[in-house]
């Protein structure tokens, strides 16, 4: 997740009385130029010079702690706007960047009290919107967060992080039509913000708008083609869209890219077995079976495509281990008496297919009849 830290350097730029044309005044000017010239060090010193001789220039401390700031000094930064905010506690400006200055310490509290008195002061501050709904997403308060983006959008609208950062609000809140009109204004904003695609992507799976989502995921592969988890969302939208071929090349791509990743290895696995590649499945679950040896569905699942291959000592021994795993599966009853019948074991097959039932797989009532009885 991508934050947004906002901070807009304003500096004062006055002269003390023309009576009081002295080192002060001449040291806080040439203090500015330094500044413009982002020559930021050679501008603290001569602020400093200024503030020597004149101990309650506001703006001097208030130029110097931005000075501060951009050298990356936060806590020099906090202590400078600290005494501009103390000599003039109306100084809402002041508030923010203290605030920003606090945010980049990770303080969170200290820095929520500065944005909030920078908008009590002046309710016209974006920047302490975006960056009090930055640490209030950052602390999950996903609400309270919107509605801060919500006013810093109508303050300073066009900016596209403002929009991403809520449609992840969004997104965290289950409100995911309206995620997918967050990201689509950052797009429209800003078409290079390429992660959008893959954020909106998202979006449009749990909609179930799967041909949407499938859109949405080829721009950003196409752009960016080595981000596994763009090529898992994407087969997993081919495969509610029932195109499996594709979904399975694309669940491939993905596991090529993240050999660990459990959820691309399940999903191709499945789409093996629906496209009737049973040595593929088998190989599938193999290799999920490597990484989750406790898993009873994945022998299961295995035996079954055994079974396909008429390999039924192999789907037997599977069932086995399932049934070892966990002794009230089932599923793994039922299908071990359909390896066992292959095998001749009558008897078996009898056997486990009345634990099955007994289990409560309804399918298994139907058989016990004609498997037991004959």
């Amino acid at each position: 997740m991508k934050w947004i830290f906002c901070v807009l350097i304003s500096l004062f730029i006055s002269e003390l009385p023309a009576q009081s044309k002295n080192k002060a005044y001449k040291a806080f000017n040439a203090a500015v130029a330094h500044f413009k010239a982002k020559e930021y060090k050679e501008a603290i010193v001569d602020y400093t010079i200024a503030i020597e001789l004149h101990p309650d220039y506001t703006k001097a401390y208030y130029n110097r702690a931005n000075a501060k700031l951009n050298l990356k000094d936060y806590k020099g930064a906090i202590l400078d706007f600290g005494k501009t905010t103390e000599l003039d506690p109306e100084f809402a400006k002041a508030y923010l960047y203290k605030g920003y200055a606090y945010m980049k310490l990770d303080k969170q509290e200290q820095a929520l009290k500065d944005f909030s008195k920078a908008i009590k002061l002046d309710p016209s501050l974006s920047y302490a919107y975006t960056n009090r709904g930055t640490i209030l997403m950052k602390r999950k308060k996903y609400e309270k967060a919107i509605l801060d983006f919500n006013k810093s959008i109508e303050l300073r609208d066009g900016q596209d992080q403002l929009y991403i950062n809520r449609g992840l609000c969004q997104m965290s809140l289950k409100k995911f039509s309206e995620a997918v009109d967050d990201f689509t204004s950052a797009l429209e904003i800003n078409p290079k913000h390429i992660g959008q695609y893959l954020n909106r992507g998202k979006a449009n799976l749990q909609i179930k708008a799967f041909e949407e989502a499938v859109a949405d995921l080829n721009q950003f592969i196409k752009r960016i083609p080595d981000k596994y988890d763009a090529y898992y969302y994407r087969a997993y939208a081919k495969m509610n869209l029932k195109n499996y071929e594709a979904a399975n090349e694309d669940f491939k791509k993905a596991i090529s890219l993240n050999p660990d990743h459990i959820s691309s290895l399940k999903n191709k696995a499945i789409t093996s077995l629906q496209l009737k590649n049973y040595n593929d499945a088998v190989e599938d679950y193999s290799a999920l079976i490597d990484k989750e040896k406790k898993e009873a569905d994945h022998f299961t699942n295995r035996g079954i495509a055994r079974l396909q291959l008429e390999d039924f000592e192999g789907a037997k021994n599977d069932f086995s281990l399932a049934i070892d795993l966990d002794p009230k599966y089932a599923v793994a009853f039922y299908n071990r008496a359909n390896a066992n019948l292959q095998l001749e074991s009558r008897e078996e097959a009898c056997k486990d297919m009345r634990h099955s039932a007994k289990l409560g797989y309804d399918p298994a009532y139907e058989y016990i009849r004609s498997l037991c009885e004959e």
